[in-house]
């Protein structure tokens, strides 16, 4: 009998927070090219299945279970993953909320290993040895386990993202249409275009420390231009794919954006829409020349406040000059702006929420171009946790037990602990309320 894997994505643990379920799970669709083929994967993803729907699903006979998560689901990962154990499953937790919260969530009865790297080559030794035995964890690259009472760390061992093609889109047999038609009622990036979107990502990391960013993967890794120019072409005559949303942290890269650029015009792509994530720093004259051949029409920009004072003590070391001429770059080339804020930041007050409510008005002038406000998450594993909840003092388990993260609660502590805002937490979601409602857009929690 051949062993059997189940990945799984866990579902948010509020369903009436916005999600964009056609977004297909790209990181558990490349770990499922590196298991072995004489196992057995399944996929269970939970933007499209409820908690109860994968409760069902998870199968008494798994040899492995590998769960991913963010910050808003971190109480199905724990039912779920309690689940799994109890039925003599191993028990692997990957992800970036994972290799953030590594060290408190070993300490769970029903976890046995987390992935503090690449999941790919973890899963690949894990299902060699299941195909001829037992799983020995010290011979798994990437994880943290407990043996005697202390943690172990294995081998660390990194993907060669440049050389990774792309992969099958039905691995452990996910259904590609039931992301497609998704596509028209849950898109919360309105400035997309397409009737048959999905999402990709040409890179991997972010070398950049935002202070409420809680990403630990700091080495940038580029795909090789010309796979990432071929999976769009296989996507496009796949599946009738009219648009794309690339998904990397950071996409501006001079020197790949223009070997990309000729890679996309060789294989008759001109007409594919592209998104992107960007920073406003990236963006020069010439940059946003480059975007434009390379057929990006829409740009996500991380802007986070509109003041100077916020943006440096958080990381983000701009000004308003800077932003408002990226944004003119992009709008003079047609490309749509979509410019995200995060309100309660390190040390925002009332004036700095007023600054940031006023960038918005005057980038709202500018054709294309519509503005997100989004109440800070405070993470674990970030510079805005670290100083906000100092693991010197006591904190209810909500914050020392990654497993009891409740955003929620979360929230109310930090915003009343460390910012000087009249009114707290009403306040920041008073403002997103305002910047939201001057774009037209859903006055709601959105799952980034």
């Amino acid at each position: 009998m051949y062993p059997k894997i189940q990945l799984i994505r866990c579902p948010v643990d509020d369903p009436s927070i916005g999600a964009d379920q056609w977004n297909m799970p790209l990181d558990l669709l490349s770990v499922c090219s590196d298991i072995y083929e004489d196992c057995y994967v399944e996929i269970l993803d939970g933007t499209l299945l409820s908690i109860d729907e994968i409760y069902n699903k998870i199968d008494p006979l798994s040899s492995c279970v590998g769960f991913t998560y963010t910050a808003l689901s971190s109480l199905s990962l724990k039912y779920l993953a309690e689940t799994a154990k109890n039925n003599g499953s191993l028990v692997i937790i990957g992800g970036q909320p994972a290799i953030a919260s590594a060290k408190s969530l070993i300490e769970e009865h029903c976890i046995d290993a987390v992935c503090i790297g690449d999941g790919e080559a973890t899963m690949r030794s894990i299902s060699c040895q299941l195909l001829y035995g037992d799983v020995d964890l010290r011979l798994v690259p990437n994880i943290i386990f407990k043996s005697e009472g202390r943690i172990v760390h294995t081998l660390v061992e990194d993907t060669d993202v440049w050389n990774k093609r792309y992969n099958d889109r039905t691995y452990g047999s996910l259904n590609p249409d039931k992301y497609f038609i998704k596509y028209p009622v849950t898109n919360t990036l309105l400035n997309m275009r397409g009737d048959r979107a999905t999402n990709i990502y040409s890179k991997r990391g972010c070398y950049r420390y935002c202070s409420f960013c809680a990403r630990q993967d700091k080495k940038f890794r580029l795909r090789n231009p010309e796979y990432v120019a071929e999976e769009l072409r296989y996507l496009v005559d796949e599946y009738n794919v009219d648009y794309i949303l690339d998904t990397s942290d950071t996409w501006v890269s001079d020197e790949w954006v223009n070997k990309f650029s000729i890679e996309k015009n060789k294989r008759n792509l001109n007409d594919l829409g592209l998104m992107v994530f960007a920073d406003v720093r990236d963006i020069t004259n010439k940059v946003s020349d480059n975007m434009k051949i390379c057929g990006i029409d829409s740009v996500l920009l991380g802007v986070e406040s509109g003041s100077e004072k916020i943006l440096n003590r958080n990381n983000k070391r701009m000004t308003k000059i800077q932003i408002i001429n990226a944004v003119e770059n992009l709008v003079r080339n047609n490309i749509r702006v979509s410019c995200s804020f995060v309100l309660g930041q390190l040390d925002e007050d009332d004036d700095s929420i007023c600054d940031t409510i006023e960038l918005t008005e005057v980038l709202n002038q500018m054709t294309g171009v519509l503005c997100y406000g989004n109440v800070i998450i405070p993470l674990r594993g970030s510079q805005l946790w670290g100083e906000a909840f100092p693991s010197e003092k006591k904190w209810p388990t909500f914050i020392t037990r990654a497993i009891d993260y409740n955003m929620d609660m979360v929230r109310q502590l930090y915003v009343s602990q460390n910012l000087k805002v009249s009114g707290g937490l009403k306040t920041l979601e008073d403002a997103c309320k305002t910047i939201l409602k001057a774009g037209n857009l859903s006055v709601k929690e959105y799952a980034r």
